[in-house]
């Protein structure tokens, strides 16, 4: 998965990256979605088993 994830300026002039509401809630869907990939890699093309949009 892809996504921008904001940044903001902060007062001091250091840049902080804001946090994702999906962040660190859990490990084991990553983990179990790479899985489904591989599968989905070895039953058909690569660029078939793609799941992102071209803007």
């Amino acid at each position: 998965m892809h996504a921008r994830v904001p940044r903001v300026k902060l007062e001091s002039g250091k840049v902080k990256r804001v946090t994702a509401p999906w962040e660190g809630l859990s490990n084991g869907f990553t983990l179990l979605f790479e899985a489904f990939l591989l599968q989905l890699c070895q039953a058909m093309p690569v660029k078939q088993g793609s799941i992102s949009k071209s803007w």
